[in-house]
This record gives C-alpha cells, sequence and structure tokens, in this order.
C-alpha cells in the first residue's frame, strides 16, 4: 500500500464518527498561557491547574471493547487517537509558550508531576479494575507517549537541556495501587507496544513497519512544532535509555522511520566543545567516549523497527559521532 492509499485509509478511519469529546480544559489552557505572556504571579498555579484538569479529564477518552473478537475495535482507538488531536496542540501550544517566554525549574516540576500523575491510566490498577482487555490502555498508551516525546521535543527545541535532563533523569513515582513491580520508574513506561495498532496493520493489509511511526508524523502537520524536532526528542530519549537504563527498559524511537542521512541539529551544533558540554546532561554522560561506546554497543547488536521490515537507522550518523566536541 503506497504512502496516498494508506493516508485515505487512516482518514476514513478517523471521520467515519464524530467524537465530541470535551476535554474541559480549555478556559484553563486560555488563562494559563495568558499568566505566561503576562509574567504574572499567578503563573505556576494556573499551570498546575491547567496540568491537573488535563490529567484528570483524560479518562473522558476511555475506549471500551465492543465485541469478543476485537473486530474494528482497533478503528474506535485510532478514531479516539484522532479526537484528542485538538487537545493535544492546545497543550503543545502552552509549552511553546513557555519556550519563549521561559522555563523555570517550577515549570518542569510541575509538568514531571504531570507526566507522573498520568501513569495510572497506563496499566491495571485499582481505578480501572473493570477493564478486562489490554486494548483498552492503548488510547492512553498513545496519547501519554505523544505527549511526553512532544515535551521534549519542545524542550529541545528552545535549548533547555536542564528540563531535559530532569525528565529523561528523574524517575517517576508510581502509587501503591500500581501494578508494576517497582516503586520508581524511568521514562521509558510511556513508551509501550499498541497492540491494537498492529492488529490495526494486518487487518488492513496496510504493511507499514510503523503505524504509530505515521500517525506521529502525521499529526505533527499545522501543531506548531515542526516534525524534525519530534525526531530529535525520540532519538535522544532512544540514546538516552540505551546509556542508562541497566534492566529491560527500552525506548522505540517510532519516529526514526523518517530521519535523513544527516547529523540531528543538537549533535550537529555539538561540533563545539562549548555546545557539547552544555547538552550532553540531556544523555546522562560527561564525555564522548561514553556515547561512542554505547553507538559501537548498537552497531554491533544492530537495529531493527519491527519484525514487518527491515528498515534501520544510523546512530553514527544521527549524532556525527566523529566530529562531537571537535571544535572550541
Amino acid at each position: 500500500m503506497d504512502k496516498t492509499q494508506l493516508n485515505n485509509t487512516i482518514e476514513t478511519s478517523f471521520h467515519n464518527k464524530k467524537n465530541n469529546i470535551e476535554l474541559g480544559t480549555s478556559f484553563a489552557q486560555k488563562r494559563s498561557i495568558t499568566a505566561i505572556k503576562e509574567q504574572k504571579e499567578i503563573l505556576e498555579g494556573t499551570l498546575n491547574e491547567y496540568l491537573e484538569l488535563f490529567e484528570k479529564n483524560l479518562q473522558k477518552f476511555q475506549v471500551k471493547q465492543i465485541d469478543e473478537d476485537n473486530y474494528k475495535y482497533d478503528e474506535l482507538i485510532i478514531e479516539r487517537i484522532e479526537a484528542f488531536n485538538t487537545y493535544k496542540n492546545k497543550f503543545l501550544q502552552a509549552l511553546l509558550t513557555l519556550g519563549i517566554y521561559g522555563f523555570s525549574d517550577e515549570n518542569t516540576l510541575a509538568i514531571h508531576r504531570f507526566f507522573e500523575s498520568s501513569i495510572h491510566y497506563l496499566n491495571q490498577d485499582e481505578n480501572h479494575s473493570l477493564i478486562a482487555n489490554e486494548w483498552d490502555f492503548d488510547i492512553f498508551n498513545f496519547i501519554i507517549h505523544e505527549l511526553f516525546l512532544n515535551t521534549i521535543a519542545v524542550f529541545l527545541k528552545f535549548e533547555k537541556f536542564e528540563p531535559v535532563s530532569y525528565l529523561l533523569n528523574q524517575k517517576y513515582y508510581l502509587t501503591q495501587n500500581s501494578t508494576y513491580p517497582k516503586a520508581l520508574e524511568s521514562f521509558t513506561i510511556f513508551n509501550n507496544h499498541l497492540y491494537s495498532l498492529e492488529h490495526y496493520n494486518k487487518r488492513l493489509t496496510l504493511n507499514r513497519l510503523s503505524l504509530r511511526g505515521d500517525l506521529l508524523k502525521e499529526r505533527s502537520r499545522n501543531s506548531g512544532l515542526d516534525f524534525r524536532y519530534i525526531m530529535q526528542a525520540d532519538f535522544i530519549c532512544f540514546i538516552n535509555a540505551e546509556l542508562n537504563e541497566k534492566d529491560t527498559s527500552y525506548w522505540g524511537p517510532h519516529t526514526l522511520l523518517f530521519t535523513s542521512d544527516n547529523a540531528l541539529e543538537i549533535f550537529a551544533r555539538a561540533e563545539s566543545k562549548k555546545y557539547f558540554d552544555k547538552m550532553k546532561c540531556v544523555l546522562n554522560i560527561e564525555s564522548v567516549d561514553q556515547l561512542k561506546s554505547i553507538i559501537k554497543k548498537l552497531k554491533e547488536k544492530g537495529i531493527r523497527f519491527s519484525s514487518q521490515g527491515m528498515k534501520s537507522f544510523n546512530p553514527t550518523v544521527l549524532t556525527g559521532i566523529e566530529k562531537l566536541a571537535s571544535e572550541k
């Protein structure tokens, strides 16, 4: 199936049904943006209010199984993902406004707490005791992963490396009613496999290497954030996880299907030793040699996106590893 056919198939699915879901955050979002622009003292309070309301009302996007064999259940999930796009863009608008007018440590902490509080949507816990099908969590796993990836992308766009470092290196606390085995988890908890999208891909014979990657790219259009920043964020998350995770945690870089044969902007700029020293905190490293070591290991084991294809990406090229910190 070519790209035009794929887009037509997805768009038909998106618009077959109306999804009049109101998240109920528009007023809080506008109030927060106004406070950011006017540098009001109430900024921290309005941002917290917006994020708390956003997290609370995410439950409105819940999708539940409608039949035993999951026939077209995957389509309902994709329709609900599309219904959320407006609110994703409003969330992104607030972040971009913060990027223009300035982040603070308090902003970063509020955003970290927002993602931390959203973890209960990702898997079974006491709040989801009636959910029986693992697909029921896929809508939230897509939404929260997309929000996290876009957040990292915005921070990187504005070269806010310390906030990125905080979100990637500060663990996330899980409530006691969680089914996760540990009390603290890394950011990789926000990147989980979506079986519903895999089923949809196979059912419609789309033969896509990553339908998730396709959706993330399509949804970046008219969002205010260029897709190249999202790919850059995906790669940073991937490399950070490879460098720092000692267990089975993994970050699947779904958007890197679309990378070119050039170094990503953050690494191209990091030819400068001064710039490298500024950005290295996002990877939680001290030297280029640490990055070279993991790049070598990745090259030896190879990188593949899925069993449906052999598309790969080249970390050596994307990092421009041989030129890093080579200039004053």
